[in-house]
């Protein structure tokens, strides 16, 4: 049962939601990449330079944001 006075519980459903819905779009892009290599552009594209630096960015900003990174240093 979700309390619609708790912003935490709202915030995380919302999250849920959609990570649900990423999950869903980046099988769909995994797929699409697969033909990537028979695109004459593949090596130069800038298509996927955006996307992969656009990726390492967010997940730098999730470990950074989380203090992820201490959390490996203490191991």
């Amino acid at each position: 049962m979700m309390h619609l006075d708790c912003p935490i519980e709202q915030k995380t459903c919302h999250l849920n939601g959609l990570s649900q819905d990423m999950v869903l779009t980046m099988r769909e892009l995994r797929e699409d990449l697969k033909r990537c290599h028979l695109c004459p552009l593949y090596g130069k594209c800038h298509i996927l330079m955006r996307f992969n630096d656009s990726v390492q960015i967010a997940i730098q900003e999730v470990i950074d944001e989380w203090n992820l990174s201490a959390d490996y240093e203490d191991k």
